[in-house]
C-alpha cells in the first residue's frame, strides 16, 4: 500500500476532520519539516495533502449525507464548514450538488 508510511497519521486524520488539517500541522504530527512532509506524502499517496484531505472530508460528507444530517452539520463534522465551501467541493468531485446526492442515496 502506497500510504504505508502514514497510514497512522492517515487514521487520525480521518478521527479529526473537524480540525485544521493543513502542512504545518500535519508535518508536525509526523515529525517532519513541511518540505520533507510535502514531498514524501505526495510520493506515498500520488496526492497533494490538501487534495488528500479534501478527499478524506468529501468520503465523510458523502457517508454523512446519506444518513440525512443537515449540511450545515455535516460541514462542521467533515471541516467544510465556510458558507458554501462544502457545496463546491462536493460539486467539483461528485458533479452533484450535496441535496440531490442525500435524495438519491438517503438511507431508508
Amino acid at each position: 500500500m502506497a500510504e504505508a508510511p502514514f497510514a497512522a497519521l492517515i487514521d487520525w486524520m480521518q478521527a479529526h476532520l473537524d480540525q485544521p488539517l493543513d502542512v504545518p500541522a500535519l508535518a508536525a504530527r509526523a515529525g517532519l519539516s513541511e518540505r520533507s512532509f510535502y514531498r514524501k506524502f505526495t510520493e506515498a499517496t500520488g496526492k497533494t495533502p490538501a487534495h488528500f484531505v479534501e478527499g478524506l472530508r468529501l468520503d465523510a460528507a458523502r457517508t454523512l449525507l446519506a444518513k440525512g444530517l443537515p449540511l450545515k452539520a455535516i460541514a462542521g463534522k467533515v471541516g467544510l464548514s465556510a458558507p458554501g465551501r462544502l457545496g463546491h467541493a462536493f460539486e467539483r468531485r461528485f458533479g452533484m450538488a450535496p441535496s440531490l446526492f442525500r435524495e438519491m442515496h438517503r438511507e431508508v
